[in-house]
């Protein structure tokens, strides 16, 4: 994870082997930025972030949050273990929990 800041502006930049991620609060820098990366090097924007590192990505810009799961992942492995069938959540896709009601 690199940052840097341009004209006030944070931009977070995250690199694993060929997938970059960038993220900047200002639309204005961001494309810059962007723009400047893909002239030095070659590459090409695949638009808003969907997928990165096996995780899901969900943003709601109305809350100004953003959501990661795995939920793919697990379920290829409960597939390929032949847990699926018997398997069903112990919780609602809605729930929302506190930091207090989590266990390890």
């Amino acid at each position: 994870m690199w940052t840097v800041t341009i004209d006030g502006a944070r931009i977070l930049l995250s690199a694993h082997i060929d997938d970059f991620v960038i993220a900047c609060a200002n639309r204005h820098v961001l494309d810059g930025f962007r723009a400047r990366l893909l002239d030095a090097f070659e590459g090409t924007y695949e638009g808003a972030l969907q997928h990165y590192l096996g995780c899901e990505v969900t943003r709601d810009m109305d809350k100004g949050a953003t959501y990661l799961s795995q939920t793919h992942y697990a379920e290829e492995i409960f597939t390929n273990l032949q847990f699926l069938e018997h398997y069903s959540p112990p919780y609602s896709d809605s729930a929302k929990y506190t930091p207090q009601q989590r266990r390890l």
